[in-house]
């Protein structure tokens, strides 16, 4: 007689690896407060607004915060709801909740190679020693200062 196994006997070690994971991520540290994620950020919001205005302006980058918020404002709000955009309060994405200072939007760039998108956004300040940037098509990254001056080498 062939024995099948108990598959929920079987289950116990990937749901004990889980639960200690997420256990393990949880806050538990005993270090100062962490940024957010960049994820859901007010910056992945804000490169994401650039990115379609973009597409829809023949390749060419907002003149203006006043002509961004414009356009975000002529976008479907339940389609921009579910991914995470609230265009009737676009305003709020242009400021860091990290550094506390308007983001610097990048108005003279161009679409290029879709492989190194350009940074179209950035903060001015950031966190220790990091800040955030954001990339045409809507990718965030924090760097470094050495990294965001091979990124943004106009900036100040």
């Amino acid at each position: 007689m062939t024995r099948i196994p108990d598959r929920r006997r079987s289950r116990r070690p990937l749901t004990l690896a889980l639960a200690l994971a997420v256990a393990s991520s949880a806050g538990c540290s005993s270090g100062p407060a962490q940024p957010k994620p960049l994820e859901g950020s007010n910056l992945s919001r804000l490169a994401m607004l650039c990115t379609m205005y973009v597409q829809q302006h023949n390749n060419a980058a907002p003149p203006s915060e006043q002509e961004l918020i414009k356009f975000a404002k002529t976008l479907n709000p339940e389609g921009m709801k579910k991914i995470g955009i609230d265009v009737a309060q676009a305003e709020q994405y242009l400021t860091s909740p990290r550094d506390g200072k308007p983001y610097h939007i990048v108005f003279k760039t161009q679409a290029a190679d879709p492989a190194n998108p350009p940074v179209i956004v950035y903060e001015q300040v950031g966190v220790n020693g990091k800040r955030e940037v954001g990339f045409l098509g809507g990718k965030v990254e924090e760097v470094d200062e050495a990294r965001f001056k091979q990124l943004v080498p106009s900036a100040r």
